[in-house]
């Protein structure tokens, strides 16, 4: 998603604590690659702090918005791909530096694929996702220096409404109010 809206925040925040923040961002719907590439674009070694940011509906359109269509196997298969590219993304980003790593967790739906239903299902959507928060969270405490963020809580706190505000997705790529 789109965080360059974010900048003045954490630039005036950062200054009321007494650092000097200067931003990099990376592109857009490119984690893996910036992770990766070991190209020195956004990620240097004198970073301080790298805020990962992984959207679902990005990262995994099957599980995000086609989970009633997969059988068991399938969703084991795709839970799969997004742990292994999980693992891939948080080892390059060690590899190219030891700056503190905070990541966002993965938002549970507001409405599971199953309805009401989908909290009876062991393997509902809503199950699989929390799943997934607790890989997330045991690979960055396994890291040094790694900080899980999670959006749930912010969900829960602020409510779907004021959280979420689809018109900035449509325009900029920025699902959150």
């Amino acid at each position: 998603v789109m965080m360059e809206p974010l900048a003045t925040y954490l630039k005036y925040y950062c200054y009321l604590m007494g650092f000097n923040c200067q931003l990099k961002w990376g592109q857009f719907d490119q984690v893996m690659q910036e992770a990766c590439s070991q190209g020195q674009d956004v990620i240097h070694p004198k970073t301080d702090v790298i805020l990962l940011f992984m959207n679902f509906d990005q990262l995994n359109w099957n599980l995000s918005r086609r989970y009633t269509m997969l059988d068991h196997g399938q969703v084991e298969v795709e839970v799969q791909q997004v742990k292994d590219y999980v693992d891939a993304v948080l080892n390059g980003l060690r590899q190219q530096s030891e700056a503190a790593i905070i990541c966002h967790g993965f938002e549970i739906p507001v409405n599971p694929a199953f309805g009401i239903t989908d909290y009876r299902c062991e393997n509902g959507q809503a199950a699989v996702m929390v799943d997934l928060n607790r890989f997330l969270k045991r690979k960055l405490n396994d890291l040094s220096k790694a900080y899980y963020i999670d959006l749930n809580l912010l969900l829960m706190r602020l409510g779907c409404e004021k959280f979420y505000d689809l018109r900035y997705w449509h325009i900029g790529k920025a699902p959150y109010s």
